[in-house]
């Protein structure tokens, strides 16, 4: 069936479960390569939801640069093998923890049921 670009997900439950052996889906991309840009996708849409739902992060970052907060304007770069937010008119690199980060997002989604992730058009 991978050859004929035929990639089945199983249900069980709740969950849908893939093959683990990765493989081509119908479209032709690699499995393995979908879900580390999935995995790349859900991370960004993590760090925008945490520095929306907590703005005094976004404001102590342009203080301590000697910015308004919307005279912001922070780029993702990539560097020495992982991704970075840095402050175009400064240069300056913001130092994000992922643990917090999924914390303080799981506690605005606790907070707000309604709260979600940023969708983006593909």
């Amino acid at each position: 069936m991978r050859k004929a670009g035929v990639y089945v997900p199983t249900a069980i439950g709740d969950s849908i479960i893939f093959s683990p052996g990765g493989g081509i889906n119908a479209a032709g991309f690699s499995i393995s390569v979908t879900r580390k840009v999935n995995d790349a996708l859900n991370t960004l849409r993590m760090i925008e939801a945490y520095l929306i739902g907590y703005p005094e992060i976004a404001d102590q970052f342009a203080a301590e640069l000697g910015l308004q907060p919307d005279e912001l304007s922070i780029k993702l770069e990539w560097q020495t093998g992982s991704v970075c937010l840095r402050e175009e008119r400064s240069g300056k690199y913001l130092l994000l923890k992922m643990d917090l980060i999924k914390a303080g997002v799981r506690e605005l989604i606790r907070k707000d049921k309604h709260h979600k992730l940023p969708r983006h058009p593909r």
